[in-house]
């Protein structure tokens, strides 16, 4: 009889399982759980499948927002300033109009990637962060030194993509780090004293890994004396201290999909 019992329960509670939805994390669209990709926006919701690490790292963290802002001075008749590019497949990075106009904000999802690596924060110590970005320019004619920091303030990434925009901007811009929400340095409010330095394009190579050891670790600094992870994200911008002939190079978002099993959306590796 109780085996029985457990059969029938097995057969009720079967197709609620196979029924399982979750909500998109941008949207809110209700789907699938075992849907990589969001039917409505068109965000990817998770992985198909578990890519090859290009970095030797004990969590890899390939999840979470960014956006592309530029100076007013840099804006062109497709990509007005204050319209947001959250959604773009790929953006530019450098300079353009002013030195360091056109610039990228990402925040990666880190404690969600600890948590699929089983890995307590609490009692991690950090000893290398490296963030990857890959290049979408097919030629690469020049370098662009840049400089990655920490933001002390959050931003929002919006839905706008290039040659499609909104008016009213739903995201963060040079002005606004969300709607209705203004910066309070215009470009974006982050910590000076704190930096990475890498170049875009070196050797002509497509992809480019930073050491931001010293970014993220200011992070767990903050998390070991709070207890709570306070991250709202990184930017990166041309490096105005260093002497270089350059416009800017473009590089692909967390919107791009892979080419083939080669992940090209940037990607943060930590040990």
């Amino acid at each position: 009889m109780k085996k029985l019992l457990l059969t029938g329960l097995f057969f009720i509670f079967l197709p609620l399982v196979l029924m399982a939805v979750t909500s998109c994390p941008e949207c809110g669209y209700k789907t699938q759980n075992s849907s990589a990709e969001c039917p409505k926006c068109l965000r990817l919701i998770r992985w198909p499948y578990t890519p090859q690490r290009t970095l030797k790292a004990k969590v890899v963290v390939r999840t979470g927002k960014d956006a592309f802002i530029r100076h007013p001075n840099s804006q062109n008749r497709a990509f007005k300033a204050n319209r947001n590019a959250g959604a773009d497949l790929s953006g530019q990075i450098g300079s353009w109009g002013f030195l360091t106009g056109l610039r990228y904000l990402i925040r990666f999802d880190i404690p969600e990637s600890f948590a699929l690596a089983k890995i307590d924060m609490k009692t991690f110590r950090l000893k290398r962060a490296k963030l990857r970005l890959v290049i979408a320019d097919e030629e690469i004619k020049q370098q662009i030194p840049i400089r990655v920091y920490p933001l002390t303030t959050p931003f929002e990434e919006g839905t706008g993509r290039f040659h499609i925009r909104s008016k009213i901007p739903d995201g963060c811009t040079w002005q606004l780090s969300a709607r209705l929400m203004p910066w309070q340095i215009p470009g974006g409010d982050y910590n000076e004293s704190i930096s990475s330095f890498g170049i875009l394009g070196k050797n002509g190579k497509h992809e480019c890994a930073i050491d931001v050891t010293g970014v993220l670790q200011h992070r767990f600094d903050q998390f070991s004396q709070t207890g709570k992870w306070n991250d709202p994200g990184m930017i990166i911008m041309r490096d105005s201290h260093t002497a270089c002939q350059c416009t800017f190079l473009s590089i692909f978002s967390f919107e791009s999909r892979p080419k083939g099993i080669q992940v090209i959306s940037p990607q943060l590796f930590i040990e």
